[in-house]
């Protein structure tokens, strides 16, 4: 029996409900291996990094900011960090 995992690009998430979300789920979104996203993470966005911060040691992808960066021409929340 194997494990499946979860599709989690399903559902974009809601930026007003899930103000960040994992970098799993971000890299899922956006297409690319966790690896690729956790690398991203800590880069600047300008480099290809994503819109991240560090809570506890842990890296959150902010939520709207992602959103806009994957879709600029759609209507994300608002573009304070």
């Amino acid at each position: 029996m194997s494990a499946t995992m979860p599709d989690l690009s399903r559902d974009l998430p809601d930026p007003r409900e899930e103000p960040t979300i994992t970098i799993p789920r971000a890299a899922a979104i956006a297409g690319v291996s966790p690896a690729t996203a956790y690398r991203a993470a800590g880069r600047p966005l300008s480099e290809g990094g994503l819109p991240t911060i560090k809570v506890s040691g842990s890296y959150r992808v902010r939520t709207a900011a992602f959103l806009r960066m994957i879709d600029p021409d759609e209507d994300h929340g608002p573009t304070a960090a």
